[in-house]
């Protein structure tokens, strides 16, 4: 923290109060605000995801305010609502604005724009640690601390998430949508043709806007009704992040994206928006969306090498399938991998922890594996539960799953009635028992056999005829954690950014459908007794609050990284009974539910918390509990933030592209982004320099003493 002489210090804040009160007023001068709408504008009939809310006739307009608070659909619960509801900001004349600004949502047929920092609004990072944006308020410097900051980022997804959750259950049987949602491809907002053309070559001061790329199946069209309404999630989603970026972001000095992906159809949705098409990338079989859905997990690969897997690539498909399942691991989670035919044989003796580097050992275990032999279905699960057993600290101590992949029947008599007790003998003793997802690969499968592992052994068996997506299906086994891990957890993910090789940290959240529209959300414990159906999973990279290096740089990062670490680590779990789970093999096929159990049912009475012991840093807590893990709390930040702007060096770092095939967890990768990098193009890049307001700033004049005039750098693409 720099010092200054107090005669400085005090015509800072003559300085600051004079912005203070000429922003309250109408804004700065160099970015004011609009004292009536645009033509066609009606605040009492904002549109968004196709939903209607109706606002008061002022609303954003001639004063800095905080417009937002208590309104619908962010703000309206002050124990949840983001940081950015109790931040004051207006509509601005965006021909006269050299400030940060953002375009409405609210108004997608106008171009309507609105500012934060023209209000002086300060990003939060900087007004409780930086010396001179808390000018205004030095003793808010010793009040912060960086275990906060990990709170506003919470309430930022979890803000999103119970957003998601209300319209997505709106939207469920609405008819004729139709949301005007920025697409990525084409992303005619990333091009000329339109005013955007200048927001993505100057994203210091216009921040642009939230893209999505819907990557649906080939019978999936944009005009279907599940298409539509992932446009309009995306829409909501949009809006949520832009209020986030327009508040803390400041793209010329630091890294950071805000991003998501919808469960049903894989429709990705990213800040900043950026012009690209894909056909391949899927934000579900990422491990950002892995490890926020299920939470830390031990996963064992079983995959069938026998004879028969030579016929119809099938080696192949399970190779692929094999890698993608490891591609969704976190460093929170353990796994390893057993290749078996007449014999098993197990890549490592015990459970690896998912690093980058035990990732690519196991990877190059499954590249290696060659057709030959018969079908030991005993020595496969044996050898499994042998890793289990002897696992002692390499483990997440969380989940465990064993994802067993065969395309024959048991052969060689290794699969009697002896060996299959003696399996669910030793699956029983351990705690937690491992569940048992098998897949019958091909029409030689013996799905009957699969599917009675399956059923001893609280799982899901899949019947995927050759040619099916084995390696979609082999990945989604998150989906049956999901709803055994309690809601509104935040789970904190590292990643190496694919094209400036830079480390961010990103807080993500899972969001889950809503059993009917006065069923609470599920960060306000969802519906008593009925299973949580994953919705999307969102994010937010603390790149958008402050950059990584001057976050370690701060006297709380120790306890900020300690706070990430057992977050990331925590096991709440839910327990669900046995009706809930034939629902879940239901909705995989009619053939997957098990004889002997009880009809398929999602919601039921007595389903609930787990009070099994967990470790690894959690415990199994009610949902009630879990809120409380991150408070959110609503803080009014007026200030003299543009003061900041006044006085400091722009600190310019380039933005260059968001890490979609994120490594997470690990160091800087070897691998060059040339090689890694998927299609895309108009990915906007800022430089700041430091251009003077006119008239020299504030100060000087009657009673100034020693006061003189300030020049104002503004930071400009």
């Amino acid at each position: 923290m720099r010092s200054r002489p107090s005669s400085q210090l005090a015509c800072t804040l003559l300085l600051a109060t004079a912005l203070i009160d000429r922003a309250a007023a109408s804004g700065n001068p160099s970015c004011p605000c609009l004292t009536t709408y645009p033509t066609g504008v009606d605040p009492g009939a904002i549109q968004l995801s196709g939903k209607t809310y109706a606002y008061p006739a002022t609303y954003g307009l001639s004063s800095c305010l905080r417009h937002d608070e208590s309104k619908q659909p962010f703000c309206s619960n002050a124990s949840s609502a983001p940081h950015w509801c109790g931040q004051a900001w207006c509509y601005i004349d965006v021909a006269s604005c050299t400030l940060t600004h953002a375009r409405s949502g609210y108004f997608p047929k106008q171009f309507l724009y609105y500012s934060y920092q023209t209000c002086g609004t300060a990003n939060t990072f900087d007004s409780w640690f930086d010396a001179e944006a808390a000018s205004g308020d030095p003793s808010e410097l010793n009040k912060h601390n960086l275990v906060e900051l990990a709170g506003v980022v919470a309430t930022y997804v979890k803000s999103t998430a119970t957003a998601l959750e209300d319209n997505e259950i709106e939207l469920r049987s609405a008819t004729n949508l139709d949301c005007s949602t920025p697409s990525s491809c084409p992303c005619l907002k990333c091009s000329n043709g339109s005013d955007a053309s200048a927001v993505f070559g100057n994203q210091s001061i216009t921040l642009g806007s939230t893209t999505y790329t819907t990557r649906a199946g080939a019978a999936t069209t944009p005009d279907t009704p599940a298409a539509k309404k992932d446009v309009c999630l995306a829409g909501i989603v949009g809006e949520a992040f832009m209020r986030v970026a327009a508040a803390e972001a400041r793209p010329d000095q630091r890294l950071g994206y805000l991003y998501g992906g919808l469960q049903d159809l894989g429709t990705y949705m990213q800040w900043p928006g950026v012009q690209w098409c894909t056909k391949t990338y899927d934000p579900r079989f990422r491990p950002w969306y892995a490890a926020a859905a299920s939470g830390p997990k031990d996963v064992i690969i079983v995959i069938d090498q026998s004879g028969s897997m030579r016929s119809q690539q099938r080696m192949d498909l399970a190779i692929a399938a094999g890698k993608k399942v490891i591609d969704t691991l976190t460093e929170a989670d353990f796994a390893t991998v057993i290749a078996f035919s007449s014999n098993a044989n197990a890549a490592s003796s015990k459970l690896l922890q998912a690093t980058e580097a035990n990732k690519k050992t196991l990877e190059a275990f499954i590249g290696g594996l060659k057709a030959d032999g018969s079908t030991n279905f005993g020595a496969a699960l044996g050898q499994a539960l042998s890793i289990f057993e002897g696992t002692g600290a390499a483990s997440s101590s969380c989940h465990r799953v064993i994802l067993f992949m065969s395309d024959g029947q048991p052969t060689g008599g290794t699969w009697a009635s002896g060996a299959i007790a003696q399996v669910k003998t030793r699956a029983a003793k351990l705690s937690p028992a491992p569940r048992i997802l098998t897949y019958a690969f091909g029409s030689g499968a013996d799905f009957g056999a699969l599917k009675s592992i399956a059923c001893d052994h609280q799982g899901v068996a899949y019947k995927i005829q050759d040619g099916g997506n084995i390696a979609n299906v082999m990945a989604s086994y998150y989906k049956l954690l999901s709803p055994l891990s309690s809601p509104c957890q935040v789970r904190w993910t590292q990643y190496t950014d694919w094209l400036t090789g830079q480390q961010l940290t990103a807080a993500c959240l899972a969001s889950y459908k809503k059993p009917s529209a006065s069923s609470p959300t599920s960060c306000k414990e969802g519906q008593p007794g009925c299973l949580l159906e994953l919705l999307a999973v969102t994010c937010v990279d603390m790149g958008v609050m402050a950059s990584m290096a001057a976050l370690k740089a701060n006297v709380g990062w120790d306890a900020f990284w300690a706070r990430v670490q057992a977050e990331q680590k925590q096991c709440p779990k839910l327990a669900i009974d046995d009706a809930q789970l034939q629902y879940l093999r239901a909705n995989t096929s009619a053939d997957g539910v098990c004889d002997a159990g009880p009809r398929p049912q999602k919601c039921v009475t007595g389903a609930g918390t787990d009070t099994s012991s967990s470790t690894g840093g959690g415990s199994a807590l009610g949902m009630g509990a879990i809120i409380g893990i991150v408070a959110g709390s609503v803080f009014v930040l007026m200030g003299a933030a543009f003061l900041s702007w006044a006085i400091k060096k722009a600190r310019p770092e380039p933005v260059r592209g968001h890490d979609r095939g994120f490594r997470p967890w690990s160091s800087v990768s070897t691998q060059s982004a040339s090689s890694a990098q998927p299609t895309q193009t108009g990915i906007p890049m800022a430089q700041a320099v430091a251009v003077p307001i006119a008239g020299g700033g504030y100060g000087g004049g009657g009673g100034g003493g020693n006061c003189q005039p300030v020049a104002m750098g503004i930071p400009v693409a």
